[in-house]
């Protein structure tokens, strides 16, 4: 599996900025990106959940944030993992 560009980055970030230890850990990154381009980000995580993902010890969740006032994030990934998996 390959991803590239900024959609790699931003879902590699995500999932690298998760915290460690022996409780349940969880982040949350919001980013936004132009209309024709969401589908890349739904493919990108669609490719990741079916590759490398497949084995991930948790949640990865990939929100459209539809209103959020002045926020100009479009998009929300939520991560989470089970305790002694990072």
């Amino acid at each position: 599996m390959k991803l590239s560009g900024k959609y790699a980055g931003i879902l590699l970030a995500t999932l690298c900025s998760a915290q460690a230890g022996a409780a349940p850990g969880w982040d949350v990154t919001s980013f936004a990106t132009s209309p024709q381009d969401a589908p890349k980000i739904v493919a990108a995580m669609d490719r990741w959940m079916n590759g490398a993902g497949a084995d991930y010890p948790g949640q990865v969740t990939l929100y459209v944030n539809e209103a959020d006032g002045n926020d100009p994030a479009t998009h929300t990934i939520i991560v989470t993992c089970s305790p002694g998996h990072w």
